[in-house]
């Protein structure tokens, strides 16, 4: 499993970026999962994609 984070230049904005932004890929032998978190008012929402061969002809 790995964690990525976005960069950005300015310590205190990087500080918020850290604390609330992270995208979680998962890999295993029949699939991949991407995760991202939303922080909003009451908590965070978390999306699950499945990339699908479908993704391919939309890059």
């Amino acid at each position: 499993m790995s964690i990525s984070q976005l960069q950005v230049q300015d310590t205190y904005v990087w500080g918020l970026v850290e604390g609330v932004c992270a995208k979680i890929s998962c890999k295993f032998p029949e699939a991949t999962f991407d995760i991202g978190v939303h922080p909003t008012h009451r908590g965070a929402i978390i999306d699950a994609h499945v990339p699908t061969d479908d993704d391919l002809l939309n890059w």
